[in-house]
């Protein structure tokens, strides 16, 4: 309402107020006058004594005397005028106004204000400014509580002994005074009303998000908003904000009330506040025993109140309760405070509830609806009371009269609060500056609005902008988003999300780009202008930085859990402790949100339960998915191998799944889910769930999961386990279709585990290739970092470029392939990295030339810059079908650990060293160049070796470990194609070389019969086999000459390739390639244990 009169005319009012404030306490000790209008023979006067007074505690009425009416004037006169002149007038009238406010002003006034040092960080230099109370600190955090515990200490001080004491009120008044002036001094600007006043809480109450003729500086723009920090100067008034608190109520009342509307401290203070109303008036009643005693006035000008604080300080039904006064009081206050918070909170919850039920709207706009009707009935209780023996004394019309227009003016302010949103206000902050601009463009608006002129359009019709500048060029648009943005920038609106958002709103209507937007800023000379400032957080960052907190810390205790540990131990593991103290201040979590938080997690419906929830979920797509991978249809469509690896995979899920759900069961305790989740495991997975609860219950090893969880939980497992019935109840036929495998195939594809992510996926390829294609999206957008693991990065090219495509094969010599160990990895000139299977840690390259030169010049093909290693240290080149290398220039290498100064014959997968102080640092990979081997080789995906390899059975048994082994030696095992008749003899297999049947078959043949009939055969055939390998179809079988009596079995894919489980006679046996045999070809532990294999 004052927003726009010249503050050197309200410094005048105020200091009026404030001069009068200290007659009122002069007063209360020397009071020539007042007491006259109270003599008993000034029966002109309505506050003459007549009579007794009322009753006390059941003794009769005293007489009553003339007395001085400082007290009388002050609480009920002055006092009760304060809360409906706030919600009428405002928040920015009362702080123009306050005479108090003008008492912390006064050292600002002298120049008495307390200066603070800080050094500037691009200059260096030490710069002083006006102190002010620190953001995030406790009492920045906690201001509300400390006013709300002040206003509650003067209420006490009232009923102890400021009410009737005329001596005693002057004391507090002045120690109020005191107060102000000294915070004032210490630190600037308005600090003392935003963290200490009590009146604060009082003023929030009432006139928040605004009162009935507040003005809004959103939308009329106005330079100085409000009730801004200003001083007057020949030009006018100028701002003079010290930045003493964020998001400032005195400048944009309302923007401030929904950037804090859903903080608990607000709404704690609301619903406490309701209740030290009740709580006040009503100790008037359990004190003196009637309701004489307050409305009568007695109050204000009792004689002995300062004796009475040991009397008895209740009066109930007749019966005096021995309780002290001085602790009476300040129990019926906190009682009633503290059921009314307990109350508040519950019709919230309540409301809640019935508002999603119905039409869903936002949560500040159902905190809003409950802190508007807490403040109406909190002011319409308070004017029950408040004022009343003074109205009282009216004749009995003019007493409705002023009792209507308060319940009219509260409902009208009740109203138009409730029909506040942040919506709103943004909307009408928007339209603000769109109709600024409209004028500004001499816009006609008549034509689109009906004959209104542009002075007549509302705030809510902020769209009208979209249907009136089509009519105008693009430039004139391009002008109007100028001048707005050069607007809000000036007047700092856009370093919050909530101003960045109404820019992006605007250029959405107005067609503006963000190129466009960003030349803009360039133009203006706004660099920095649009970056966000941390310090200006708006309602909705600060309710998503408290669901983020809440999201992350319920992340990180479920994890914990889910490895075994209970709450109390989660909470305090060290990992958790420092996401803890990294998290709140970066967020700015405070206390009450960080307990929140934590409550909420083990709460019902919590973030424990709910993940329960979710692992019950999972349960039940790994049960369907184990049934439906034993289907016919599954090992067609799969291949026997890949269904063996796929079992494995879903069985080491299902452990791992069972493991997390038994923590999580004895962290949350028995509930509806929890007993639910528990049937379910013991249903589905009997064995393996018995197995697994008698493991040790994570770290406690000598306690069982069986021992841990609580007894009903068990007797629920029990109780399914000898339910013969339910035991044995099976999954309904749809559960275990391969619609229903391909849902768990696509859920496991995204297990962090990468071996199960790829074998998984892999196999949904062979599935449903398009639901393949949708996770490779799903994983390259949200896990980047298991994308890039190299066996699931090579599983998503493969189902990019479609799983139909044969084997790559590889005519002519295999290049040389050296593999650096470590981090000292080299930079080379001729080399291409990359060009070969890139091992963990180490980094591979590939060489076309007949030779490799290593040292620490530039100039080699290895470049190595270490200490130690010679300008031109190692060569290693072809000699005829071999590899030899060694020192160059006297200089000494190492070859498996053996020193070495010539040259020596060089084996695929020898590790070269050439310093002693350094680890090894590299590996030579080749194959010898040769044009006459028996095979060709073949690259097939890592997937399909894996799962040969698996499937053979040996050394690999199918269990999750054994799985993990057969990926490690999958990813440098080489394939071999070998033509038909090819014959192999326990001589052609290499000692330090396994070898796997992937695909194809193998025929055992008698030696001393069959061989030479083979060779010839082989002769005649071999361009017939060469170019069969050459396409993509594999060679058909021949006739050849057997003996029925000496053929053995067959041997399929997959299988080993081992003469010694051949039989007795084995040395007298071969095996003979059928059609066609790709073996998967790797080197035994021992030299080449590590090499990776040039395919």
């Amino acid at each position: 309402m004052f927003a726009r009169t010249p503050e050197k005319s309200l410094v005048t009012v105020r200091a009026a107020l404030f001069a009068a404030w200290i007659v009122l306490i002069v007063s209360l000790f020397w009071d020539p006058m007042t007491p006259t209008l109270t003599d008993p023979s000034a029966t002109g006067s309505p506050f003459h004594v007549h009579g007794n007074g009322p009753s006390i505690q059941g003794h009769a009425p005293a007489a009553q005397n003339t007395y001085a009416m400082g007290a009388r004037i002050w609480w009920t006169m002055i006092v009760p005028i304060i809360p409906l002149f706030l919600m009428v007038f405002g928040h920015e009238t009362w702080r123009r106004v306050c005479p108090l406010s003008f008492a912390s002003q006064i050292p600002r006034y002298l120049g008495w204000v307390r200066k603070a040092s800080f050094v500037q960080r691009h200059s260096g230099k030490v710069i002083k400014t006006v102190a002010v109370i620190g953001r995030g600190k406790w009492l920045d955090r906690n201001a509300l509580y400390v006013q709300m515990g002040l206003l509650y200490l003067g209420l006490t001080a009232r009923l102890l002994f400021a009410n009737a004491d005329r001596h005693a009120l002057a004391f507090l008044l002045l120690l109020v005074i005191a107060a102000a002036v000294t915070v004032g001094a210490l630190w600037g600007g308005r600090t003392w009303c935003h963290y200490v006043c009590p009146i604060n809480v009082v003023q929030k109450i009432y006139t928040e998000p605004r009162g009935l003729l507040e003005s809004a500086p959103h939308v009329s723009g106005a330079r100085l908003g409000q009730s801004a920090c200003r001083i007057s100067s020949p030009s006018g008034d100028q701002l003079a904000c010290v930045g003493c608190t964020t998001s400032c109520s005195d400048i944009d009342l309302e923007g401030s009330y929904w950037d804090t509307v859903k903080r608990p401290i607000k709404r704690h203070v609301y619903y406490i506040f309701y209740g030290l109303i009740c709580g006040f008036y009503g100790y008037y009643y359990l004190y003196a025993g009637n309701w004489d005693y307050y409305f009568s006035g007695y109050w204000t000008h009792e004689t002995n109140q300062l004796s009475q604080f040991l009397d008895s300080g209740f009066f109930i039904a007749h019966r005096s309760i021995p309780i002290p006064k001085l602790i009476a009081a300040p129990l019926t206050l906190a009682t009633c405070g503290a059921s009314s918070l307990a109350l508040g909170t519950v019709l919230e919850g309540l409301y809640r509830g019935v508002r999603h039920r119905m039409r869903r709207i936002p949560e500040a706009e159902i905190v809003n609806h409950c802190l508007s009707f807490t403040a109406f009935l909190s002011i319409n209780t308070f004017y029950l009371f408040g004022g009343r023996p003074s109205l009282l004394m009216l004749p009995a019309p003019i007493a409705r009269i002023i009792d209507v227009a308060i319940v009219i003016l509260s409902s009208l302010w009740f109203f138009t609060a409730i029909h506040r949103t942040p919506f709103k206000y943004r909307q009408e902050a928007l339209a603000a500056s769109l109709l600024g601009q409209l004028k500004k463009l001499k816009v006609d608006v008549s034509r689109y609005m009906d004959g209104r002129s542009i002075d007549d359009l509302q705030p809510d019709e902020v769209y009208v902008l979209s249907k009136v500048l089509p009519a105008y060029t693009r430039e004139q648009k391009v002008i109007a988003y100028k001048r707005i943005l050069d607007e809000m920038i000036s007047q700092q609106k856009t370093t919050s999300a909530a101003g960045l958002q109404v820019l992006h709103d605007l250029r959405g209507e107005m067609g503006i780009s963000t190129e466009e937007h960003a030349r803009l800023i360039d133009e203006l000379g706004h660099d920095h202008a649009m970056e966000l400032d941390p310090s200006v957080v708006s309602a909705r960052e600060r309710a998503q930085s408290v669901a983020n907190y809440a999201r992350l810390i319920a992340s990180a205790i479920c994890k914990r859990i889910e490895l075994g540990d209970t709450f109390d131990t989660a909470f305090a593991h060290a990992e958790f402790q420092d996401m803890i103290r990294m998290l709140r201040p970066s967020l700015q979590i405070e206390d009450e949100e960080h307990k929140a938080a934590l409550t909420h997690v083990r709460a019902a419906s919590g973030a424990l339960e709910m993940r329960v929830t979710a692992l019950n979920e999972q349960l039940m797509i790994l049960a369907s998915a184990k049934l439906a991978v034993f289907s016919n249809e599954a090992i067609v469509r799969l291949s026997n191998p890949l269904v063996s690896a796929l079992r494995v995979v879903l069985s080491a899920r299902t452990v791992a799944v069972l493991r997390a759900m038994l923590s999580l069961l004895r962290a949350v305790g028995p509930t509806d889910i929890t007993h639910g989740a528990a049937s379910t495991c013991a249903r589905l997975f009997t064995d393996t769930f018995v197995d697994v609860m008698m493991e040790p219950a994570g770290e406690q090893l000598a306690l069982t999961w069986k021992d841990a969880l609580d007894a009903s939980l068990i007797n629920a497992i029990v109780g399914v386990l000898s339910d013969d019935e339910t035991h044995a109840e099976p999954l309904p036929a749809a559960a275990t279709s391969i619609p229903t495998l391909v849902r768990c195939l696509h859920s496991l594809a995204n297990d962090g585990e990468p071996l199960h992510c790829a074998i998984a996926a892999f196999a949904l390829a062979k599935l449903d290739r398009n639901e393949a294609l949708n996770w490779r999206q799903e994983l390259l957008a949200e896990r980047s970092d298991l994308a890039q693991q190299w066996l699931v990065a090579e599983v998503m090219e493969t189902i990019s470029r479609g799983m139909q495509a044969g084997p790559e094969q590889v005519a002519g010599r295999a290049p040389i392939v050296i593999t650096v160990q470590g981090p000292q990895a080299g930079i080379t000139r001729a080399a291409q990295p990359g060009s070969a299977p890139q091992p963990r840690h180490d980094t591979c390259y590939t060489f076309d030339s007949l030779s490799i030169r290593i040292g620490s010049d530039r100039d080699n093909d290895l470049y190595l810059p270490e200490v130690g290693v010679a300008p031109q240290h190692f060569l290693a080149h072809i000699q005829g079908a071999r590899v030899v290398g060694g020192p160059l220039g006297g200089e000494t290498a190492w070859l498996n650990g053996l020193p070495i100064e010539q040259e020596a014959v060089i084996r695929s997968g020898d590790v070269i060293t050439l310093t002693p102080d350094l680890p090894p640092v590299c590996t030579l990979i080749f194959v010898v160049p040769a044009y006459d081997l028996p095979y060709t080789e073949v690259h097939l995906n890592t997937v399909t070796k894996l799962s040969a390899l698996f499937a053979s059975g040996g050394q690999f048994r199918r269990n999750a470990r054994s799985l993990e082994a057969a990926g490690d030696i999958a990813r440098r095992a080489t394939v071999r194609r070998y033509p038909r008749n090819t014959v192999f003899t326990p001589e052609t297999l290499q000692a330090n070389e396994s070898y796997i049947l992937a695909t194809g078959s193998l025929r055992q043949i008698a030696a001393h019969r069959e061989y030479a009939a083979i060779e010839e055969a082989s002769h005649d055939e071999a361009s017939h086999s060469a170019g069969t390998l050459a396409s993509d179809n594999k060679p058909a079988p021949t006739e050849m000459r057997d003996d029925a009596s000496d053929a053995q079995d067959i041997v399929s894919a997959p299988a080993r390739m081992d003469f010694e489980d051949m039989g007795d006679d084995a040395m007298k046996r071969y095996l003979v390639v059928s059609a066609y045999a790709d073996l998967v070809v790797w080197q035994e532990a021992g030299g080449g244990q590590d090499a990776v294999a040039a395919k």
